[in-house]
Order: structure tokens, then sequence, then C-alpha cells
């Protein structure tokens, strides 16, 4: 019914029925294993789960079609006319520059690499490639099969074409080295777990958002576990900042223990929700929850000694002027601030300066001191809080901060 008949003798079929007979049932065959045999042609079975694996070339099972003659069957007088005669049309194409696949492939229109026998004479008669009856019919002879004439392999013996070098396996190797020597790039990333965790907790805080919003989308069986993959996903859906090497800790904390591979959200979940209540907390009636409240920004600075002397020395500086003639800092710093963040930029920071006439008693590592103090993270930008600034100011001075 497959059409092999013709092509199988009854002793290759007794073989062949031999070699997949059910060991428990004689008169019946295992089709199951000859098909998955037969399919390897084109691909082998669960290829998903072996990435590595090598796979044969295609060429390998491609077998030549019937009709066909090899030009070493020929006889010596005819084999000695097609040698001549290719080596001729190899020459001419040679010396002329002819562009010969296209002329063919006009007559191609289902792109299977034949054209018929009266095709084959055009194509030679727009080539300008010369030949007589006997020597056109010994090259169909070799080159003809039950398609038709195959004119890529004819090409192939006569106007080889240099064939595109594989790339892939050295480009991928490049991409591996590239990465392997590419620099560290994280700035201020955190080794330790309790730091990370107050960053979160911080964003979570300030801006009221949920944390499992995105996480519980991966998890479509509600098992309180995701991929890591998809655990990375979602923090970055969150938009927390954090760094790849933060993102690893994070995973180690909260692995899974029974699937290495899988993430427990939801403990993580848990110890996030704890700065907004403690969890079952209907249950314990006399607990004392303690408001959760993030540190400012700038407050996680530290200066080296050297650095802390200086700060110190110019707000001292800057109190007993500002005290004098009771300047208003404020009103200055704000009207850098347009959208209300209580941050300006560092070059705007001493510009206020200059303006209020405080300049002149810090020098350049006093007012270095003072933005690192004060040094706050927005994006990827160190601007100051100059509303911490004016407060330090105005407590050195003994005077009423928010009073005009």
């Amino acid at each position: 019914m497959m059409g092999f008949d013709p092509q199988l003798t009854e002793a290759q079929f007794k073989v062949l029925a031999e070699c997949y007979t059910d060991p428990l049932l004689p008169d019946h065959i295992l089709w199951h294993k000859f098909s998955k045999d037969m399919d390897l042609v084109f691909t082998i079975p669960e290829l998903e789960k072996k990435p590595k694996l090598k796979l044969p070339p295609q060429e390998d099972f491609q077998l030549p079609k019937v009709g066909a003659t090899d030009a070493d069957n020929l006889e010596v007088q005819q084999r000695e006319l097609f040698e001549a005669t290719m080596c001729r049309f190899k020459q001419r194409i040679s010396h002329r520059n002819l562009l010969t696949y296209q002329d063919f492939a006009d007559f191609d229109k289902f792109n299977h690499g034949h054209v018929t026998g009266t095709q084959f004479r055009r194509c030679l008669t727009q080539l300008g490639l010369q030949a007589t009856e006997e020597e056109v019919n010994v090259i169909e002879e070799v080159f003809s099969d039950e398609m038709g004439f195959n004119y890529i392999k004819f090409l192939e013996e006569v106007d080889p074409q240099l064939k595109p070098e594989r790339r892939y396996e050295k480009l991928m190797s490049d991409i591996h080295k590239l990465n392997a020597a590419k620099r560290n790039l994280e700035v201020g990333a955190s080794s330790d777990i309790d730091c990370i965790l107050a960053k979160i907790k911080t964003k979570v805080y300030r801006e009221r958002m949920r944390l499992d919003e995105h996480m519980r989308d991966f998890d479509r069986l509600h098992s309180g576990r995701i991929l890591k993959v998809n655990f990375r996903r979602a923090l970055d859906l969150n938009e927390f900042e954090l760094q790849p090497s933060e993102v690893a800790i994070l995973e180690k904390r909260y692995e899974s223990c029974n699937k290495p591979d899988y993430v427990d959200y939801k403990l993580l979940f848990d110890d996030i929700e704890s700065i907004f209540t403690l969890k079952n907390l209907e249950k314990f009636p006399l607990a004392e929850v303690t408001q959760f409240k993030p540190p400012e920004d700038w407050t996680l600075n530290e200066l080296s000694t050297e650095d802390e002397i200086a700060y110190l020395e110019a707000v001292a500086r800057l109190a007993a002027k500002v005290r004098k003639k009771q300047l208003q800092l404020f009103p200055l710093f704000e009207d850098y601030d347009t959208i209300h963040i209580g941050r300006i930029s560092q070059s705007q920071f001493h510009r206020v300066l200059t303006e209020l006439d405080l300049d002149n008693v810090l020098s350049l590592k006093d007012i270095r001191a003072i933005r690192q103090k004060f040094r706050v993270k927005v994006g990827s930008r160190d601007d100051v809080d100059y509303i911490a600034f004016c407060d330090a100011v105005y407590d050195a001075a003994c005077m009423n901060k928010r009073m005009p």
C-alpha cells in the first residue's frame, strides 16, 4: 500500500519481517518500532531533551533518484565522450563568466531542481553551449532520473559554486568568549539578603504595590511556586531595579526544596507583606505590631572619617552665616525642583549655593562632602536631597526650619 512492493524482493521482505517480529507473538510485527526507525530520517525522538546532540547531515539519508546512471558505469567510449563534453562546457562557462543557474531556474516553476529534456536543450542554446545530439544524450543519461533532468547536479560539475561557510558554531563560540570576558557592570549591588529585602520593602511601602500581582500570572496551578526564569520576569515587571547578583541571592533564599528550578514566591510575599501587617493576625489578638517606616535614602550614605569631619565643619560655617543673615534656603531650591520630589541635580545644588552667596565659605572638598552626605539615587543619576540639607543647616543654626 505504501508503494514499496516493487522495490522489495521476497528475501528482503522476510529479513525485514524477522527484524521486527514480536518475540511474544511470532505472527505479529512491532510496527511502532519499525515506524520510529523509519522516522529517524527526519529527526531523533525526544530531541527537545537533548539540545546538545549533534545530528547527522540530512544528505546521509538522501538516496539517488531512480533512473539516473552513474558516469563510472558508462561504456568506455561513452564515458570519454561525457568527460570531454563536460570539460568543454566547464571551460566555456569559466571563460565567459556565464550565469547558468537562472536560465534553468526559469523553467523550474516548482523549484524541485529538475527540468525536462527539451528545456535542458533550450538552456544549452541560450547559454551558447554547443553540443551534438550524441553528447546531449549521454549527459541526459547521467543526470536524468524519474523526475526529469537534474540540472542542480549538472551545474555542480560544470559550474561549481563556493558553498557558504558554516559559521554558526564559530559565531556561538565567539559569543560565549565575549560573554565570559565581559566585565561586571553592576553598580552598588548588595550581597546581604536583609539589604535586598529592605530595598524591596521600601519600594512596596512607598508605592503601595502588590508584589505577587505579576507572579500569580505565572502560577496557573496556584502552587505557590514559579520557575526562576519567570521569577526574574515578575521582578522586572515590578521595576525593582535589582542587580542580577541580588536576584540570584533572592532565588537562593526562596528556592523550593523539592524543585531546585522553582522559587516559593509566596514565602517572599509573606515576608514583604509584614511591613503592613502580620500574617494570621486574627489568631494573635495580643501581638504587638510595629509600623514599618523605611529610612531616608540619604541616611544610608557612609562617609569616611575625613569627609565626615569636613562635612560637620562645613555645616557649622553655613549655619553661622544663615543665622546671621536670616537666610531662607527652601525657596531657591524649590525653584529648581519643578516636579516637587525634594531632589535636584548636583550642578543645580552648586548653583543655588552660589545664588545664596554660601559658596564663598565652602571649599570644593566641603561641597563634595555635602553632596556625598545627601546623595540619593534617581534612576542612574546621583542627585542631592535638598530638604534634608536645609533641615541639617537649620538645626545647626538653631532656627525654626518651617518659619518664613
